[in-house]
């Protein structure tokens, strides 16, 4: 019975397969006689059945409310000439657009269009490039009319207009629309962030330019099946039935090409590293695009950067050991994009590591000022550290009551600092790989990932980004049975990964396994 069933599961996979290559052959043929600049590949979203492909297409075009009225952004001039390219990821040497995200199998495009067109003015409006503004897209789904079914251009604009929507630290993405609003982070008002205004571009391609002019936009257009088959190139509707509605993220255009630059949500695998482009003209691309502004932060947004250790008690080498009383400096910074703190009431210092007092606990930081990083080193902590053999770095917290403009809030960065008994790494026995710490974390530069093995025994660290893509592996063995390995935030062929979360595994070859989560800030 059992061999029955798995010839029949064989027999249906290879049919699917089947068809899923004729199509692609159907495709690649009609792009062969029309002459399109682009190439089909089977993607992940081409094998996908009928309807599980209609399920990333959310865009209710058909609820859409009449459009009435079309704007330009404030400030735009009507009568300017363009450039012969516009590129938001490239402009004037600065990054604006944040990474390409994924919906995975729920049809919240509608959603990832308008916080990709939103974060990106983040950081425009504040002239930074930052890879860590990101909204949450989970809180839409949650809390606004939208779902995984879908919603329209207008009703997610004007939501973000009148409600806003804070980050994505406060409600992670779950691809999940039945999960309550009430179940997003306490402090959400606190990472708030509204548009102020907000229209439909003009739709042609000079209307379009002029809006793209004012940062990325959202906009919407009609899916053929050939579409998820999309690899490379200046994508045009060559083959296959209307599929649904897309929202999606436009960033620049190349006169070269006569095309749009689009970032899309299934994922950096897909596309174009995420991205396609798509000829003027196509699938009725210019008729739905929304351009906004951005209202100021009523709050700043407080992160950490790192910390240094001043042993002046102890041997000065930057690392805590027993016995020694030192200074700890921790710097911290206010996101560019977020508003200023008008002053710091207090930064306390607090930690239950039983291998350290606290000595001095408090810091003033006084006023930060967006984009300002400061440290507190007038205003030094202070710890003693106690007798132990154990080298586990140490945790502690930094809780920083800050004010902006609608009051204060309270902001809570962990950190770690090394620990270091003298010659632990060389007396101590273990019976299995554990991982202590990832430090520092959140990591700026280099990541440390220490853990403990068996002498001998051979170790491998894998690196895998939000999309679950391995991007790193370091192998580690020898003697040693407690092991230091550092990640420089380069990927394989040692190119700079962006700021974002990522997973590390570190496993051994006795088949244990062990994961941990990477924060990596620009």
């Amino acid at each position: 019975m059992k061999r029955a069933l798995l010839v029949i599961v064989l027999c249906l996979f290879a049919a699917s397969l089947f068809a899923t290559n004729a199509e692609l052959e159907s495709i690649r043929q009609a792009i062969k006689e029309s002459g399109a600049k682009w190439q089909a590949s089977l993607t992940f979203v081409s094998m996908l059945s009928k309807e599980e492909r209609e399920g990333f297409l959310g865009w209710q075009k058909d609820l859409e409310p009449e459009i009435r009225e079309r704007s330009l952004p404030p400030g735009i001039d009507p009568n300017r000439d363009f450039p012969t390219s516009l590129d938001w990821r490239s402009h004037e040497g600065k990054n604006y657009i944040t990474p390409v995200r994924d919906q995975a199998s729920c049809g919240s495009c509608w959603a990832f269009g308008a916080l990709g067109a939103m974060e990106g003015m983040m950081n425009i409006e504040a002239g930074c490039e930052d890879m860590t503004t990101n909204m949450s897209e989970q809180e839409l789904l949650s809390c606004s009319p939208g779902s995984c079914g879908g919603w329209t251009i207008a009703g997610v604009m004007g939501w973000l207009q009148q409600f806003g929507v804070s980050e994505e630290d406060c409600f992670s993405y779950q691809a999940n629309s039945s999960i309550p609003c009430d179940n997003r982070c306490d402090h959400h008002m606190y990472t708030n962030r509204k548009s102020k205004f907000w229209g439909w571009a003009f739709g042609y391609v000079y209307g379009i330019k002029l809006a793209l002019m004012n940062g990325p936009l959202n906009v919407g257009f009609t899916v053929y099946n050939d579409f998820f088959s999309y690899d490379t190139g200046v994508y045009s509707h060559e083959s296959g039935g209307e599929a649904g509605g897309h929202a999606v993220t436009m960033v620049g255009w190349n006169d070269a090409d006569s095309c749009w630059i689009v970032k899309n949500s299934w994922g950096p695998g897909w596309g174009e590293s995420g991205y396609f482009r798509i000829k003027w003209g196509e699938c009725g691309i210019e008729g739905s695009a929304t351009w906004m502004t951005m209202k100021p932060a009523e709050y700043p947004k407080i992160v950490y950067l790192s910390n240094e250790v001043d042993d002046y008690i102890g041997n000065s080498d930057g690392v805590l050991n027993p016995g020694e009383q030192a200074n700890i400096i921790v710097t911290v910074k206010n996101t560019q994009s977020w508003g200023d703190t008008q002053f710091v009431v207090d930064a306390v210092l607090k930690s239950d590591d039983s291998r350290i007092t606290i000595v001095d606990s408090t810091a003033n930081y006084g006023t930060i000022l967006a984009g300002e990083t400061k440290d507190n080193t007038s205003d030094a902590f202070e710890v003693l550290a106690l007798s132990d053999t154990s080298s586990v770095p140490i945790t502690m917290t930094l809780y920083m009551t800050a004010v902006g403009a609608l009051g204060s809030y309270l902001k809570i960065l962990p950190f770690t600092i090394e620990y270091m008994p003298p010659g632990v790494e060389e007396t101590e026995e273990v019976a299995s790989s554990t991982l202590f710490k990832v430090y520092p974390n959140p990591f700026k530069g280099k990541a440390r990932i220490v853990f403990s093995c068996e002498k001998g025994q051979r170790v491998r660290v894998s690196i895998y980004n939000i999309a679950g893509q391995k991007v790193k592996e370091i192998n580690s063995e020898g003697d040693q049975t407690q092991r230091i390995i550092e990640w420089d935030g380069t990927d394989g062929e040692s190119r700079r990964v962006p700021a974002g979360v990522y997973s590390c595994v570190v496993r051994t070859d006795r088949g244990e396994e062990i994961t941990t989560q990477l924060i990596k800030i620009e």
